[in-house]
């Protein structure tokens, strides 16, 4: 049997999802796909499918639409509740298409549940989780090893090993990370100004931020300015748009996200726009202000 992987791309939930995969299916053929992706991206990954394959999708649903055309069977295992009615009623529509959802869990921890139960599930996953939910049970155990995971994004081989290392040594070396990145984030979060943008009937604060901390950014200007804010970045023709918001915040980053054509969970979304799109979004009037008292910020 031929088994390939597909697991979000540039994340920490995600490889640590196709780790679990590699530990499971130790000859299994992994692919990053991010969201939104090209076609040169997923070409490579569609060329290795034919009738007698098994593919995996693992904290996201990526390209399942074009799989199960081919797979002898597609199975996705994610929780991004964007996209659940949409694959509920796909998968009742496929029968070579098994979906398997659970919200209160990460890409990783349902990853590893699924295969090897909860019971033996290792404290790595249970961290990436806590931060991946942005739940924090864990407090600086979670900070400390979302930091060291950073350099791991699509290095499922490595972080398979560490499933067995002595979790302290992991931490350590992410509390030295720490010192850095929370400068980082303060100094930001504390003196930047936004630009806003127009979404739908929303007009959003918008700061101009790389991928890196970006949910710990992202959280701090929202709960600094009381309101969901946007975090962009400009990649050739296209804007990748974050949006970060706090529990109770209308509207929140989902719906926002799902203006756009996006998706993702109710406090952390994101999608892409087209550069000439987001100019045409952006407003000019410097006299807007936030208005923090009871709209959250928007119109």
């Amino acid at each position: 049997m031929k088994i390939i992987g597909v697991y979000h791309g540039d994340c920490s939930d995600g490889t640590a999802a196709a780790a679990v995969l590699l530990k499971k299916f130790p000859s299994i053929k992994l692919f990053p796909l991010k969201h939104h992706f090209e076609e040169k991206d997923f070409a490579p990954i569609i060329a290795e499918v034919d009738e007698e394959t098994t593919v995996y999708t693992v904290d996201n649903v990526l390209g399942v639409e074009e799989f199960v055309k081919k797979a002898k069977e597609v199975i996705s295992l994610d929780h991004h509740i964007g996209a659940n009615e949409e694959m509920k009623a796909f998968a009742a529509a496929h029968p070579n298409f098994t979906y398997i959802f659970d919200n209160n869990k990460s890409g990783a921890s349902l990853t590893w549940t699924h295969f090897f139960g909860e019971e033996t599930m290792p404290e790595l996953v249970r961290l990436v989780q806590d931060f991946d939910l942005w739940q924090w049970k864990f407090g600086d155990r979670t900070k400390y090893l979302s930091r060291f995971m950073i350099s791991f994004a699509n290095q499922p081989n490595k972080v398979l090993e560490f499933f067995d290392e002595n979790i302290e040594t992991l931490l350590e070396q992410g509390k030295t990370i720490s010192v850095f990145a929370d400068y980082v984030v303060e100094n930001y979060a504390s003196r930047a100004e936004p630009l806003y943008i127009k979404i739908g009937g929303y007009t959003v604060p918008a700061f101009n931020a790389q991928f890196m901390f970006v949910s710990e950014i992202g959280h701090a200007l929202a709960e600094r300015l009381k309101s969901t804010v946007l975090l962009f970045s400009i990649h050739s023709e296209r804007v990748h748009m974050s949006f970060r918001s706090m529990e109770g915040y209308t509207p929140n980053s989902l719906e926002l996200a799902q203006l756009l054509g996006g998706g993702g969970h109710t406090l952390a979304a994101g999608a892409y726009v087209p550069l000439e799109k987001f100019w045409g979004m952006l407003q000019h009037d410097t006299n807007i202000r936030m208005d923090t008292n009871d709209t959250n910020g928007y119109e």
